[in-house]
């Protein structure tokens, strides 16, 4: 696995977003920003242990909405990209959100009642076998927390080494050359017009604890190009990419890297449908920019060997995070068998439907 290369996850839909991100400096939580630009009237806040149906009602409340024609955005977890960590139901007059509250993006009620309502589905866990199973969960929690810790130390030093890769070959890139052939290309593409640039920004990739994953949905653009990342170098493109893009006033949605928020992995320019991604070349996808234009292979050979080293020492520490992280879900999803294991799901079936029906009234359907 190359470092920051993302599989694609499966089930995803347009506007899937991440809560948040496993980065170099830890967890990086976005959720709460997320859905505070959305607007909504009204925030279901959902409490409770791993395993405990969380993610599964939010699945069914997203499925029911959208057979009503309402839109959805679905908020998925940064360390497991099966599991949701929140919906947006909205449509031109109503928006409403329901989220897991529980660590590690903890979530209380700002404005209690009049937005924002508790619902707390440990009400429908069975205490008893719980604590008989004290020590099995204190184990687990123990370890999977471990295990997170091992996986960030490893991502920081894989980010400080990928900055120092950067560094060494910023030099060689040709960055007249590169803003040259960035703005005739932007230029050569047809923009409504727009009076001020908004570029705006998401989590579509993340470092899982079923590996790196990203929602893709970049793809789904009617023009596609992919940045061949040559000797590192396309974190450059994409900082021209922006330039030219604002001195045009037109919109962009970026997907951040989950390492580092100082670095773009896709730009998406909605006026014109229009994606740059980093890859390899595709049959799929004509469109290619390869990033070896803009290198200067003179100044490269003279670091080659340094820089073919860092590679590697930064690829395994990325390989050991993506190990860590992977033992954390071993540990995580044996919490959940503990905690399904404890749970009235008729109870938790009953809640779902009373939540389904607040949010019917609410629009009216």
């Amino acid at each position: 696995m190359n470092y920051n290369r993302y599989n694609k996850v499966s089930e995803c839909k347009l506007g899937s977003v991440f809560a948040g991100a496993n980065g170099a400096d830890g967890f990086r939580e976005d959720i709460k920003q997320f859905i505070k630009r959305q607007n909504c009237e009204k925030i279901y806040i959902l409490k409770g242990g791993p395993g405990t149906g969380k993610s599964s009602l939010m699945k069914k409340l997203a499925a029911d909405a959208e057979t009503h024609s309402l839109e959805v955005i679905r908020i998925y977890c940064s360390s497991d990209p099966d599991s949701l960590d929140g919906i947006i139901i909205k449509n031109k007059f109503h928006s409403v959100a329901v989220l897991d509250g529980t660590s590690p993006h903890a979530a209380e009620p700002e404005f209690p009642g009049a937005v924002e309502e508790i619902i707390n589905l440990g009400e429908m866990w069975n205490i008893e076998k719980l604590e008989k199973s004290r020590a099995d969960i204190e184990n687990l929690i123990k370890q999977k927390k471990d295990e997170f810790k091992r996986a960030y130390a490893y991502l920081k030093a894989a980010n400080e080494i990928d900055v120092q890769i950067k560094s060494m070959t910023e030099n060689a890139i040709m960055i007249e050359k590169l803003d040259s052939a960035v703005s005739r290309l932007l230029k050569k593409l047809h923009y409504v017009d727009s009076e001020k640039s908004m570029i705006k920004q998401i989590q579509t990739d993340a470092v899982t604890m079923k590996g790196a994953v990203s929602m893709d949905f970049y793809s789904e653009a009617t023009n596609k190009y992919i940045i061949k990342n040559y000797c590192d170098s396309a974190y450059i493109f994409f900082d021209k990419l922006i330039d030219n893009i604002k001195k045009l006033n037109q919109n962009a949605v970026v997907s951040l890297s989950p390492i580092s928020e100082k670095y773009i992995n896709a730009v998406y320019i909605p006026a014109i449908d229009t994606s740059f991604v980093i890859g390899e070349i595709d049959n799929n996808i004509t469109k290619c920019i390869n990033m070896h234009r803009f290198i200067d292979d003179s100044l490269i050979s003279k670091i080659r060997s340094r820089y073919r080293f860092a590679v590697k020492c930064r690829e395994s520490l990325w390989e050991g995070a993506l190990d860590s992280l992977s033992y954390a879900g071993k540990f995580h999803f044996a919490l959940e068998k503990i905690y399904v294991s404890a749970m009235d799901f008729e109870e938790i079936n009953k809640k779902t439907d009373e939540l389904m029906d607040k949010i019917h009234d609410r629009f009216e359907i």
